[in-house]
């Protein structure tokens, strides 16, 4: 199986892990910048508990991680998680971790009329045009 699939995989912290996870959160972010420099991870950041209203009250509402992931199978997903040090670290709860595979088709076999909905929007120039 040669195709690489997107996983959405939801990585939940374990219970006060806070403070190990900001001390290391350098480390996490070097392990992982060569793997979205290749496209191996697409998007990445922390779950929150509910929307903050400040960055300090952010820092206190993260509940876990989100990574989309391109991977060929879902093995290769979780080799790639047990390897990041939040994983190591034991930050997140790998036994409530969840992956979903995503089935895209690459946009020059969907058509111009899918291939439109496709297209980024930058919500900024949207706004200008009103």
């Amino acid at each position: 199986m040669s195709q690489k699939y997107e996983w959405f995989v939801r990585l939940p912290d374990r219970p006060d892990v806070l403070e190990t996870r900001l001390e290391n959160r350098p480390l996490h972010v070097s392990h992982n910048k060569p793997l979205m420099e290749n496209g191996t991870i697409t998007f990445g950041g922390p779950l929150l508990s509910s929307q903050p209203t400040s960055m300090e009250e952010g820092l206190q509402k993260i509940t876990g991680s989100i990574h989309l992931i391109k991977a060929r199978t879902e093995e290769e997903v979780w080799e790639l998680v047990r390897d990041d040090p939040y994983a190591k670290l034991e930050v997140w709860d790998l036994e409530k971790a969840e992956g979903d595979v995503h089935w895209g088709w690459p946009i020059d076999e969907m058509g111009p009329a899918i291939a439109l909905v496709a297209v980024p929007l930058n919500v900024m120039d949207c706004l200008e045009g009103q």
